[in-house]
């Protein structure tokens, strides 16, 4: 039976070096650099959602992710419209250096030579903010494309949050649908070569249970996500991570993770990281 030049390119044995190579980025994983999530998931969804109350560190963990990875030479553009450029690269310093905000203004005074060093080799992570100025998904596939375009192996698309979103639409919930459906048709054109991981703020009617269709506003993010991860705050200084969906791998899971401090004793000296909690020796 002959089949027409068309049809040909949609045979399922058509461009199978495509599928190895989505088969390795999947094996090897997008990591979050936290070695018990890593192992558990064998990598992020390619549209990732990190969903929680206010205050839960969500935007912490996706900024570590975002770090974790440009360390490793993978780049990541932060489309933060919640805390602003400064804020956002105070934090990123944060955890560059594993100094607070409190320990870094002190360097600055004390060790300015230092403090350069420090500020001329954090310049160097593959690793752009864009705040207050993606005003519609246009223009943010635009700059995804260029991302993808700066690395052979898988980039990071950082969206903090997506309910702070430019309003293209004036009703709340359809400007919510709007943003899912361009970050899921983003993600669909970077196949394998993009990881997009969005914060989103939960409704108050779920802040006290992991919810998979918990987002304020519109649940249609959580329909389009890969993986969704629910953050929640079960003590000072812990947060519960739970899977409440996955794709590809584990849900269900929960991993405890506490907030990394530089000086134990000093709650202040947040460092804008959380790892797993420590475990006392039996």
């Amino acid at each position: 039976m002959s089949v027409n030049d068309s049809l040909k390119k949609l045979a399922l044995g058509e461009g199978l070096e495509k599928l190895e190579g989505f088969l390795d980025r999947k094996i090897l994983g997008a990591p979050t650099g936290i070695q018990q999530i890593d192992e558990t998931l064998l990598g992020l969804g390619a549209l990732t959602i990190l969903q929680g109350s206010p205050g839960s560190n969500k935007s912490t963990m996706a900024l570590q992710i975002a770090m974790f990875n440009a360390r490793q030479g993978r780049p990541a553009l932060i489309v933060d419209e919640e805390n602003g450029r400064e804020r956002t690269r105070v934090r990123l310093l944060s955890q560059y250096s594993g100094r607070s905000e409190t320990s870094l203004m002190r360097m600055r005074s004390e060790s300015p030579a230092d403090f350069d060093r420090l500020l001329s080799s954090f310049s160097q992570l593959p690793i752009y903010i864009a705040s207050g100025i993606v005003t519609g998904p246009e223009e943010l596939e635009r700059v995804a494309e260029e991302l993808v375009t700066q690395t052979e192996d898988y980039a990071f698309l950082i969206v903090d949050s997506i309910q702070a979103l430019p309003r293209i639409s004036e009703e709340e919930r359809a400007n919510l649908e709007a943003w899912s459906k361009a970050l899921d048709r983003i993600k669909l054109q970077h196949d394998g070569r993009l990881i997009i991981i969005a914060t989103s703020e939960k409704g108050y009617a779920h802040f006290e249970q992991a919810s998979l269709a918990g987002a304020k506003g519109s649940s249609a993010i959580s329909y389009k996500g890969e993986l969704i991860a629910d953050f929640r705050t079960i003590a000072p200084g812990r947060i519960r991570v739970e899977i409440v969906k996955n794709r590809d791998g584990a849900r269900g899971v929960c991993f405890d993770l506490e907030l990394q401090l530089e000086d134990p004793k000093v709650p202040s000296s947040f460092i804008f990281m959380l790892a797993p909690v420590a475990r006392l020796p039996e």
